[in-house]
């Protein structure tokens, strides 16, 4: 039927927790997901552990402060930082830059 479509999941003060997300799309035997969003989405997903990749696409552009593009707890030294692995592939004059997080 036409609720095979829907995932009734719990949303506290109407944000999706990832873990949820993930866990209802695996009962529907997904078990690889593409997470296309913006900071606020791609943050949450990070917090939460659960992505194993990241594609950042950089644009030669300079617009000023813009908006951050993870929101992420503050690091009181380098050391503490999350390191990967990474590797960089040119496309037209922008850069992908393909992390794998769980390197």
């Amino acid at each position: 039927g036409s609720d095979d479509n829907v995932l009734p999941l719990p949303a506290p003060d109407g944000v999706f927790a990832p873990q949820h997300i993930l866990a209802a799309l695996a009962q529907r035997g997904l078990r690889t997901v593409l997470v296309e969003g913006g900071g606020e989405t791609i943050s949450a997903f990070l917090r939460a552990g659960r992505l194993h990749r990241l594609h950042v696409l950089l644009a030669p552009l300079l617009i000023g402060p813009g908006r951050e593009a993870f929101h992420l707890p503050a690091i009181e030294r380098l050391p503490a930082a999350r390191r990967f692995a990474m590797s960089a592939y040119p496309l037209g004059s922008d850069v992908l830059l393909d992390c794998d997080l769980e390197s």
